[in-house]
């Protein structure tokens, strides 16, 4: 699916209410592995190589994103932005199933959102699941 983020809906430009923390430690990948192994239970041994490879090496072009209840990751996604191109393309987003129903899928999506309007992207691409069409 691709979005305008000129005809994006309102919400996506609301200030993000949730504790969301930007990963930029390749330390910190993971807590978004706890929470993408909650929620997919699979290997993500080479997830985690490529996130925290991107974080050190290409912060430029990854941010990777986590949120936080008491302390714990409970929600992750990351945003990629290829050089020279107007779309930037949304990956990994998951909320623990105990999480769920919060917002906190939503105020990652709006995080992101609101980053690619910062780099003057113009269009939002993601490859989603059935689980994701009401959002």
């Amino acid at each position: 699916m691709v979005l305008d983020l000129v005809e994006a809906p309102d919400i996506l430009w609301q200030p993000v209410q949730h504790p969301k923390q930007r990963i930029v430690d390749p330390g910190k990948i993971p807590d978004v592995l706890s929470v993408d192994a909650q929620v997919w239970d699979e290997d993500l041994t080479n997830l985690g190589h490529f996130l925290e490879g991107a974080v050190s090496d290409y912060p430029e072009q990854m941010s990777v994103f986590a949120a936080y209840i008491d302390g714990q990751p409970v929600s992750a996604a990351w945003i990629f932005f290829p050089e020279d191109s107007q779309f930037a393309s949304l990956w990994g987003g998951a909320t623990v199933k105990g999480y769920r129903k919060r917002g906190l899928y939503t105020a990652l999506l709006a995080v992101r959102a609101q980053e690619g309007r910062a780099r003057q992207v113009k269009y939002l691409t993601v490859d989603a699941s059935p689980m994701s069409r009401p959002i």
